[in-house]
Parts: C-alpha cells; structure tokens; sequence
C-alpha cells in the first residue's frame, strides 16, 4: 500500500511541474511490499472556460436543433399528389390569378361501378381510379388560390373497368369562370371548354370503355319504289350515288328544292338549298312538313344530312354516313321570326317561359313522330346548337 501513496504524492509533485504523471513506471517506487500495479488514469473534465460556455454555442441552440425541424416532422409530411404520369385521364384547368376572389372548380367521375371520384372521394371503389389535384394546391381541393390551378383523375389503362364514364364540372366558387377539360383514354381523346356561374355544373361528357363496335351490315339497295314516292309527292330531286371509303349509299338524292312547302337552307354553306340525303330521309321531312306548319315555319336552317364520319367518341359509323340523319339549328316562321336552337332553347325546362323555347320544345317532341331516334339540346353538350333525328337502318 506505501507505493500507491508514494506514487499519489510524486504525481501531484510532477503535475505542479507540469510533467505528466502517466509517464512514471510504477515499478522503480516499489519497495517490495505489494506487486506492480498499473493505475487506469482517470477521465478528467476539460477545465472550465467561461468563454467556452456550451449554453452561449449556437450549435447547441435547442432552437436550431434539426431534430425539432418541423420539415422533419413524421406527423407532418408534405402533401404530394400521386403520379398520374403516363396514365389514361381527364384533366380540369381554369385560371386562379384572382387570390382576394378564388374561385373552386371540381372535375367529377361517375365510373361503370357506381363510385363517384372527386375531391371528397379520391378514389375509385376498385382503386383502379385516383383523384390527384395540381401540385400547387394546399390540399385536395384546389381552391383557386394557385397561379395554375387544375385536378385530374386517372386510371391504369390495362385496369380501368369496361362500360360506361360520365364527366362533368362544378363551379363552387363565388364567381363565374371559364375552364379546359381534356379527357384522354383509350379509344377517345377529346377536349372541351367553357364557362360555369358560381353553383353551376356542366353538361355531363360521356366516354365509354371496353365496348366492341358494332358490327355494321354492308349497304343494300333499297325498295325501288321509295324514289316513285317522292316523284308522286312532287318534290324536286336527283338521284346520285355516295360511295366514300366505309361510306355507301346507293338511295342517295340531291334535294334542290321545297319539301311539302317546307325549304330547307344548309346554314355552313351560305343558306344553299341543295343538300345530299338518302331517299328514306326525304320521305321523312316530307311528311314532318305537317308539325312545321302546325307551328307556322316555312323555313328550316340545318347542318347537313350526309356527312361521311364515325360517331363521337366512337369508331362505329354516324347515321350521317349513311344519309339517315338531320341536323337542325334554326327555325324561321312565315312572319320572318327566327328560332335558333343555340340561343333560344331553354335547358331542362320542359315548360319554357319564352315563345321561342315553348316552339323549339314543341317541335324537338314532334320530330319523333317522323323519326326513329331525337337528341335535343339537354341531350350533352355537342348537341347544345342543333336537335339530331335519326332514322334506323331500313
């Protein structure tokens, strides 16, 4: 035990001469009485330099600490929208430069299965469909308050379920606004745009998925009595033949002239009397002369009978192609009143308050009389300027 005391005291002798007392083997000071020992030298604290304080080192500030980050914060991630890079879509756009009046649009899809996707309802019962708003956007719903603003949803094309897709835009903002909507899905691309009041919803787009075309019959000729028809009833023809890719129609005629007292004017070509229909088609506005007059019209404004295309959003072929279908715009009556379908026809009511839509409504139900098939102007949006009449094949 003496050469532990001997070796303290000689260690605190060197320490004051500033000499390492590590350095000292043990073993010269030992005098017999115990074995060598060697000490583990105490860890001793870096002395104490007011300067040196850690409570004054900004490294250390609590409040800099990156662990108290609130980016860091797992509870709090950042709101990203999922990637709809590459997929089949519909997009929403409108402008939401003005932030004292933000205006909240919404794109809204009623899928096959039922499931309404939107901004409350992100997606689809089979999760095949995924709402996701502009990056910009605070949240799920963008409120306008964005440079850019827009919401799209989206699919896997390989997974989106087969039938029928209806799309429409709401405006819940507090002012009227104009949009852009794309919809882009296997077998339609398409785009529109317009202008919704504060409360007010669109006209609902239809796209459909997994539908095979229908099978079209090849053309045939028709009775040959339907010509000795329209001779026997006066009207002023010539017969012709349309042979146009997939387009064939061998009853064709060229009207030049009234039908029962009814002119008909092609409104896309300078109010031209002449206008290719099939022989059937003429029969029918013949005889519909009858509801014309009923309502006092002498003149009828369309878009054409024939025109060689495939329906919208589809690839089976329009009645236009083959010659069995009337686009009306506008309705002249005797004492030079015009009727237009885009400017007086009042949507969704079936009892309009105006002369003119009371007659526009009246005569979009007569129609069907003298034709298989009528799409009015509440039918969507293409047909918001024209009434369409159709006749089955026969």
């Amino acid at each position: 035990m003496k050469t532990r005391t001997y070796t303290l005291a000689l260690c605190l002798l060197l320490t004051s001469l500033s000499t390492s007392c590590y350095d000292i083997d043990p073993t010269i000071l030992d005098t017999g009485d115990d074995p060598p020992t060697v000490d583990t030298p105490p860890i001793l604290p870096p002395a104490d330099d007011p300067k040196d304080d850690p409570k004054d080192d900004p490294a250390d500030d609590p409040a800099d600490d990156p662990a108290d980050d609130p980016a860091d914060d797992p509870a709090d991630p950042p709101t990203t929208p999922p990637t709809s890079s590459g997929n089949a879509f519909v997009e929403l756009r409108w402008q939401g430069t003005d932030r004292a009046n933000a205006v909240n649009m919404d794109i809204h899809v009623l899928d096959p299965n039922g499931s309404h996707i939107f901004y409350l309802n992100t997606a689809s019962a089979d999760e095949t469909g995924r709402f996701a708003p502009h990056p910009e956007c605070l949240s799920f719903d963008c409120d306008g308050s964005e440079d850019s603003p827009s919401e799209r949803i989206f699919w896997d094309p390989a997974r989106m379920s087969p039938g029928v897709y209806e799309v429409w835009v709401g405006n819940d903002g507090n002012r009227s606004e104009a949009f852009e909507l794309d919809i882009d899905v296997p077998g339609t691309q398409f785009s529109e745009s317009g202008s919704l009041a504060s409360g007010e919803s669109s006209a609902h787009w239809v796209f459909e998925i997994g539908a095979e075309p229908p099978v079209e019959e090849p053309p045939v000729d028709e009775p040959s009595d339907c010509m000795g028809k329209l001779r026997a009833r006066g009207v002023t023809f010539t017969p012709i033949t349309i042979s146009e890719g997939q387009c064939v129609v061998k009853d064709a005629v060229m009207i030049s002239g009234p039908l029962n007292g009814i002119t008909y004017r092609v409104v896309w070509a300078r109010g031209t009397k002449r206008f290719r229909t099939s022989c059937q088609t003429a029969l029918a506005l013949y005889d519909s002369a009858a509801l014309m007059k009923e309502n006092k019209i002498d003149t009828v404004y369309h878009n054409g009978s024939y025109n060689c295309r495939s329906v919208r959003r589809g690839s089976a072929l329009s009645s236009h192609g083959r010659a069995l279908a009337m686009d009306y715009s506008a309705f002249k009556t005797t004492s030079g009143t015009e009727y237009s379908v885009v400017r007086h026809w009042e949507h969704n009511r079936p009892n309009p308050r105006t002369t003119a839509g009371t007659v526009l409504r009246k005569i979009s139900i007569g129609l069907k009389t003298y034709f298989d098939r009528v799409l009015d102007a509440d039918y969507n949006a293409d047909h918001d300027d024209h009434f369409h009449a159709e006749l089955s094949r026969r």
